[in-house]
Protein backbone atom coordinates (compact mmCIF):
# COMPACT_ATOMS: atom_id res chain seq x y z
CA UNK A 1 0.00 0.00 0.00
CA UNK A 2 1.16 3.55 -1.05
CA UNK A 3 -0.15 6.73 0.18
CA UNK A 4 -0.43 9.40 -2.27
CA UNK A 5 -1.10 13.09 -2.66
CA UNK A 6 -2.56 15.78 -5.18
CA UNK A 7 -3.85 18.95 -4.17
CA UNK A 8 -4.76 18.39 -0.42
CA UNK A 9 -6.31 15.16 -1.34
CA UNK A 10 -4.45 11.99 -0.04
CA UNK A 11 -5.32 8.18 -1.11
CA UNK A 12 -4.09 4.83 -0.38
CA UNK A 13 -3.67 2.83 -3.27
CA UNK A 14 -2.09 -0.82 -4.10
CA UNK A 15 1.55 -0.46 -4.83
CA UNK A 16 0.59 -1.45 -8.63
CA UNK A 17 -1.49 1.58 -8.99
CA UNK A 18 1.37 3.59 -8.01
CA UNK A 19 2.23 4.66 -11.78
CA UNK A 20 -1.09 5.47 -12.90
CA UNK A 21 -1.81 8.02 -10.27
CA UNK A 22 2.00 9.85 -10.77
CA UNK A 23 0.43 10.26 -14.21
CA UNK A 24 -1.93 12.03 -13.05
CA UNK A 25 -0.53 14.23 -10.99
CA UNK A 26 -0.11 12.16 -7.48
CA UNK A 27 3.19 11.88 -5.47
CA UNK A 28 3.85 9.23 -3.18
CA UNK A 29 4.40 10.64 0.25
CA UNK A 30 6.30 9.29 3.53
CA UNK A 31 4.16 6.88 6.10
CA UNK A 32 5.05 9.08 8.70
CA UNK A 33 3.64 12.17 7.02
CA UNK A 34 0.83 10.01 5.85
CA UNK A 35 0.18 9.07 8.96
CA UNK A 36 -0.25 12.40 10.34
CA UNK A 37 -1.97 13.80 7.82
CA UNK A 38 -4.34 10.33 7.55
CA UNK A 39 -7.95 11.30 7.03
CA UNK A 40 -8.91 9.08 9.25
CA UNK A 41 -6.86 10.74 12.03
CA UNK A 42 -8.48 13.56 11.26
CA UNK A 43 -12.21 14.29 12.60
CA UNK A 44 -14.67 14.32 10.20
CA UNK A 45 -16.27 17.85 10.74
CA UNK A 46 -12.98 18.95 10.22
CA UNK A 47 -12.74 17.62 7.00
CA UNK A 48 -13.20 19.41 3.58
CA UNK A 49 -15.92 18.39 1.18
CA UNK A 50 -12.86 16.94 -1.49
CA UNK A 51 -11.22 15.13 1.47
CA UNK A 52 -14.72 13.13 2.44
CA UNK A 53 -15.61 12.26 -0.88
CA UNK A 54 -11.83 10.58 -1.36
CA UNK A 55 -12.62 8.82 1.74
CA UNK A 56 -15.44 8.14 0.87
CA UNK A 57 -13.91 6.53 -2.26
CA UNK A 58 -11.19 4.78 -0.60
CA UNK A 59 -14.00 3.45 1.66
CA UNK A 60 -15.88 1.64 -1.24
CA UNK A 61 -18.91 4.50 -1.45
CA UNK A 62 -20.17 5.16 -5.15
CA UNK A 63 -22.18 8.55 -6.42
CA UNK A 64 -20.55 10.85 -4.25
CA UNK A 65 -20.44 13.52 -6.38
CA UNK A 66 -24.11 14.69 -5.56
CA UNK A 67 -23.86 14.13 -1.85
CA UNK A 68 -23.50 17.19 0.30
CA UNK A 69 -21.06 17.21 2.86
CA UNK A 70 -23.35 16.61 5.72
CA UNK A 71 -24.83 13.82 3.65
CA UNK A 72 -20.73 12.41 2.98
CA UNK A 73 -20.30 12.34 6.88
CA UNK A 74 -23.37 10.41 7.25
CA UNK A 75 -22.67 7.47 5.07
CA UNK A 76 -19.06 7.47 5.94
CA UNK A 77 -20.26 7.07 9.89
CA UNK A 78 -22.46 4.30 7.98
CA UNK A 79 -19.97 2.44 6.09
CA UNK A 80 -17.29 2.71 9.44
CA UNK A 81 -19.96 1.13 12.10
CA UNK A 82 -20.99 -1.57 10.17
Amino acid sequence: MKTIINSNVERIIEDEMLAKYEALGYKEISSSKANDNAPENKPLSKMKVDELKALATELGIENTDSLTRDELIAVIKEKKNG
